[in-house]
């Protein structure tokens, strides 16, 4: 069964706006998230072309895209950031942690969603290397501003919490508020949070290291190889890309090494431009 020519209007200026592809497998979800706008698809679409208004077009993008996150989400990739990803860059920066220069940490997380990725960089970093924190400069960012002000906020529901956050976790970075719980200022100040679309926005650079999961896996394949192109000129000339377990840069870049920690693998710039897969024997140590 094929969209009707009022949906396909609406999935053709989804896809212009954020690469993603709304086959017939997702009329149901135009209509249903749809519903609420008390508009129909042919018109909402008419208005995503029109382009007038810039606040509808958010409450239709953040309705149409996933948004499904937690803190610590694969907790593994945590981990090896804290066990192989930073001790690497610490020591390619010939960096002592008893005298931390004065040389940036620069993180990316694009796609952040309401936050808890971002805010589960921090907590990383403050756990197993506090020292750090003075270094660390952290960009979050989304697509919508309903997005955006939800994470920026950093308050989280008793629910939200409870997904990958420990109590003893929970009393030390956050603080209980009347509509659940806060990030202490303390951490929350070390993220700045900005509206940025993937598709079409440009991009900021020079980071060391970059969370793109589980973003463009919703993206449709003729979109990809350019936003990949973008994101590795965004990195440092040995910066690393994570992506989500089930994305990959295979035939979409080369020049590149496969990094292998557990169960996480990760994209590290590869500037002999050979393309190759570091076996994990001594990764994980």
């Amino acid at each position: 069964m094929a969209l009707s020519t009022e949906e396909q209007s609406f999935a053709d200026e989804i896809l212009r706006i954020t690469g993603m592809k709304l086959g017939a497998e997702k009329a149901y979800l135009i209509e249903h998230r749809l519903r609420d706008l008390g508009a129909s698809v042919a018109s909402i679409a008419l208005e995503l072309r029109q382009a007038t208004d810039p606040g509808l077009i958010d409450r239709v993008v953040d309705r149409i895209l996933t948004h499904e996150t937690s803190f610590f989400r694969d907790e593994h990739v945590f981990q090896t950031l804290a066990k192989q990803i930073i001790p690497e860059w610490m020591k390619r920066k010939g960096i002592d942690p008893l005298k931390p220069q004065d040389v940036r940490l620069k993180i990316w997380s694009c796609g952040c969603s309401t936050g808890q990725e971002p805010y589960s960089i921090v907590m990383t970093v403050n756990e197993s290397f506090p020292y750090l924190m003075g270094n660390l400069q952290l960009l979050a960012t989304d697509i919508t501003e309903e997005t955006i002000a939800k994470a920026r906020a950093a308050i989280y529901t008793d629910f939200e919490m409870s997904r990958g956050i420990q109590p003893t976790m929970r009393d030390r970075y956050f603080e209980k508020t009347g509509n659940g719980y806060k990030m202490r200022d303390a951490f929350r100040q070390h993220v700045t949070f900005s509206k940025l679309n993937l598709v079409g926005g440009t991009y900021p650079g020079g980071f060391d290291i970059i969370f793109c999961r589980n973003v463009l896996i919703y993206m449709d394949e003729s979109v990809k190889k350019g936003l990949f192109e973008k994101l590795r000129a965004s990195l440092k000339s040995d910066g690393i890309l994570i992506l989500g377990g089930a994305e990959s840069v295979m035939g979409f870049l080369d020049n590149y090494v496969m990094r292998r920690h557990e169960q996480t693998h990760y994209y590290e710039l590869n500037p002999t431009k050979v393309t190759f897969f570091k076996m994990p024997t001594g990764d994980s140590k």
